[in-house]
C-alpha cells in the first residue's frame, strides 16, 4: 500500500519539527547549566572572598584534621602560608596545657554530644609564643561531606582590659576594708566597748549568714553592715554610753538616736551594697515595736534581721557599763522566746543550733 505524498511531506515537516525542539531543549538546558555553573561559581568566588579577608581567623576541620584556613588564621598564628596548616592536628595550634580539653571537646562533637559552641582557651603560634583566644564554632557542609568551622579571635587585649580591672576592683576593696576599719576605730575612740562589741556581732552575723545559704556577696554585706552598726554612738555623749545607772528618758532617746545618726554617716560613702540601710533597720523588730520606723515583717531586709539577732545575743552575754553580762541562757532563751514575734525564726534557729 502507497502512502499519500501529502503524508510523507508532513511527517517530514513534523520530524524537523522535532529535531528543532529536541535541539532547543538541549540549547535551553545548555544555558541553564551554565548559567547555574556561573551562579555556583559566583557563590564559590564570593564565599571564598569572604573566606580570605575575614577580620578573624576561620579554620575548617574534619576529625580533628585541619582542612582550610583563611589569611586571618595563619597570620594570628605565625604562619606564612595556609598550606603549611593543612592536614595538621587542630590541636597542634594550642597551647600543650589545653590540648586535652579540647581535644575532649573534638570527641563529644563527633559523638553528636551538646558541647558549648562559644569558649576561650590558649593558642600556640609558629615560633612557640602563646596568646588567649576565644573560638566560636559551627557546622559545614562541604561538597565531599560534612565538617567543623572555628572563628578564632585573639583576646589579648581584652585579657589585659580585665586583669586592669581586676586589679582596680581589688584596690577599691583594700580601700573599702581600710575605710570601713577606720570607722570602726573611730567609734572605738569613743567607746572601746563599742568597737569590740562591733567586730563580736560581725562574725556571729557573717556564720548565721553562711549557715542560711546566703551568697558570699550578701555574706560580705552582713559582715560589713555589723563592722560599722554603732558608728552612730560616737554622737551621743560619751557620759550616757559610759553611765553605769539606768538611763533617764531623755539619754535613752539619744542613745536610740544612734542609728539614724548612723545611718547619716553611712549615706555618704558609695557602697556597692545597701550597707547604710542595714544599719538604719538593725533595731527594728518583726511585730513593729523596734525603731526608728517600726518596720515589720518583710519590710525589714533579711541582712538587717540577721544583724539584730547577732546584736541582741552579744550585747546580752558581755558586760557594760550599767550592767554585769547576763548568763548566755538568758541570751539565748530571750531569742528562742521570740521568735518569729521579735527575731527571724530562722536565723534564730541557725544560731542557737550550736547550744540545743
Amino acid at each position: 500500500m502507497e502512502v499519500p505524498e501529502t503524508t510523507w511531506e508532513q511527517f517530514i515537516t513534523d520530524l524537523d519539527n522535532l529535531r528543532s525542539r529536541v535541539q532547543e531543549l538541549k540549547d535551553t538546558a545548555e544555558v541553564e547549566r551554565q548559567q547555574s555553573d556561573d551562579t555556583l561559581k559566583e557563590s564559590e568566588d564570593r564565599f571564598r572572598t569572604l573566606f580570605e579577608n575575614a577580620p578573624v581567623g576561620i579554620i575548617i576541620t574534619r576529625n580533628g584534621r585541619i582542612l582550610f584556613v583563611n589569611r586571618a588564621f595563619s597570620v594570628l598564628f605565625g604562619y606564612k602560608k595556609a598550606s603549611e596548616l593543612r592536614n595538621k592536628f587542630v590541636v597542634e595550634c594550642v597551647d600543650p596545657s589545653c590540648r586535652q580539653g579540647v581535644m575532649e571537646r573534638i570527641v563529644r562533637r563527633g559523638r553528636g554530644e551538646h558541647v558549648p559552641k562559644m569558649y576561650e582557651t590558649v593558642g600556640l603560634r609558629k615560633e612557640g609564643s602563646t596568646f588567649p583566644i576565644y573560638i566560636e564554632t559551627s557546622d559545614i557542609d562541604l561538597p565531599d561531606g560534612h565538617a567543623d568551622v572555628a572563628f578564632i579571635s585573639d583576646i589579648t587585649e581584652r585579657k589585659k582590659t580585665e586583669s586592669l580591672m581586676a586589679a582596680n576592683y581589688e584596690k577599691l576593696e583594700k580601700t573599702l576594708e581600710q575605710t570601713i576599719k577606720s570607722l570602726s576605730y573611730i567609734a572605738g575612740m569613743k567607746d572601746p566597748c563599742t568597737a569590740d562589741h562591733q567586730v563580736r556581732v560581725a562574725s556571729i552575723a557573717s556564720e548565721i549568714a553562711a549557715e542560711l545559704g546566703m551568697s558570699k556577696e550578701q555574706i560580705l554585706l552582713v559582715k560589713t553592715a555589723a563592722l560599722i552598726h554603732d558608728i552612730g554612738k560616737t554622737l551621743v555623749p560619751a557620759e550616757i554610753l559610759s553611765k553605769p545607772g539606768n538611763l533617764t528618758g531623755l539619754e535613752w532617746s539619744l542613745v536610740q538616736s544612734h542609728v539614724q545618726s548612723g545611718y547619716n554617716i553611712i549615706k555618704t560613702i558609695e557602697f556597692s551594697w545597701p550597707v547604710a540601710e542595714i544599719v538604719l533597720q538593725h533595731h527594728e523588730r518583726l511585730n513593729g515595736s523596734g525603731y526608728p520606723r517600726g518596720l515589720s515583717g518583710d519590710n525589714i531586709s533579711k541582712e538587717a534581721k540577721i544583724l539584730a539577732i547577732a546584736d541582741v545575743i552579744e550585747a546580752m552575754a558581755s558586760d557594760r557599763p550599767y550592767r554585769p553580762a547576763f548568763p548566755l541562757e538568758m541570751a539565748l532563751d530571750e531569742l528562742w522566746n521570740n521568735r518569729g514575734v521579735l527575731y527571724d525564726p530562722d536565723a534564730v534557729e541557725v544560731c542557737l543550733k550550736p547550744f540545743y
